[in-house]
């Protein structure tokens, strides 16, 4: 009996040394294996919030969007476009400080929106009909909403059943029914406003106009009045003036020390018409923004009037 008490006592301290080694062993491996959770911890904090808080690009016209996104594809696989909202673009504008702040602010302002009813083919061919008078003298009521400040307000002169109507429009909207917001916005101060779509001639007519605002503005050295004008071009369906409103945005950009955005149009200007003299101009001004231009490579030369 003694015996096996003393077996069973030998078994049991076996067992304590056993484990006693076990936890040495632990003692020894769980330093590193703190030091590697800690690492992992860092490196999921990281990961998290560079997901969350994503890194954009803009603010920008859906056509220059996908135009820049095509250029970065190689840096940015996995970049997308999307249509930010409009607190997502204050928040851009305040979020932004100094210069960056003043370049987001160039961006044109929408109007209420609502769903995109129309096609590529479709934009910017709306406008709203504030006044129609048989006398010249139509003039704003009262000054427009601040978010209404980037559009166009213009009058018209046209004949209909041998009589000359004068009216004065509020341009242009991409689709019908923010044209229609926009509408009901100024029902009160118009109360016969109505929704119209511009012909070609019209559309025409005012882009002429609006470039050569723009010109003028730009040889005055007003280049943040210059830069809203081209903008509005660009915003009509594509007209005889949309080449040279692209070109002349970017320098207007370019004068007003907006470097980066002055880039993106360069860049834009040449995906959308990379071959002749007015490219050469256009990608020497690129090369000397991006510290590679050579002054005797192309000879600079302004848009034809």
């Amino acid at each position: 009996k003694m015996i096996r008490t003393y077996l069973e006592a030998v078994r049991s301290v076996a067992r304590i040394d056993g484990y006693e080694r076990l936890f040495s062993l632990w003692h020894f491996v769980h330093v590193p294996l703190l030091f590697w959770l800690v690492i992992t911890g860092v490196i999921h904090v990281l990961a998290v919030h560079k997901t969350v808080d994503l890194d954009r690009l803009g603010l920008l016209l859906h056509e220059e969007a996908t135009a820049v996104q095509e250029k970065l594809s190689s840096v940015y696989p996995l970049s997308w476009i999307t249509e930010v909202t409009e607190d997502e673009r204050q928040a851009a504008l305040k979020a932004q400080p100094g210069k960056a702040r003043s370049e987001l602010a160039q961006i044109p302002e929408k109007a209420p929106s609502g769903p995109k009813a129309g096609g590529p083919n479709q934009r910017g061919i709306y406008v709203v009909n504030l006044l129609s008078s048989r006398t010249p003298d139509v003039k704003p009521k009262q000054p427009l909403p601040n978010s209404l400040r980037n559009y166009r307000l213009y009058t018209t002169t046209s004949r209909e059943g041998g009589k000359v109507w004068y009216r004065l429009r509020l341009g242009f909207f991409a689709t019908e029914q923010e044209a229609k917001e926009t509408g009901e916005l100024l029902k009160k101060r118009y109360p016969d406003a109505r929704i119209d779509r511009i012909s070609g001639g019209e559309k025409e007519a005012q882009a002429g106009l609006l470039l050569s605002e723009g010109r003028k503005a730009l040889t005055n050295g007003d280049n943040s009045k210059a830069i809203p004008l081209f903008t509005q071009v660009l915003h009509l369906p594509k007209n005889p003036y949309t080449q040279e409103a692209r070109e002349q945005l970017g320098l207007a950009r370019e004068r007003n020390g907006q470097i980066d955005l002055a880039k993106v149009e360069y860049k834009l200007y040449l995906k959308l018409y990379p071959t002749g003299e007015d490219a050469d101009r256009v990608r020497q001004r690129l090369l000397n923004l991006t510290g590679g231009g050579r002054k005797a490579a192309v000879k600079l030369k302004a848009p034809a009037k």
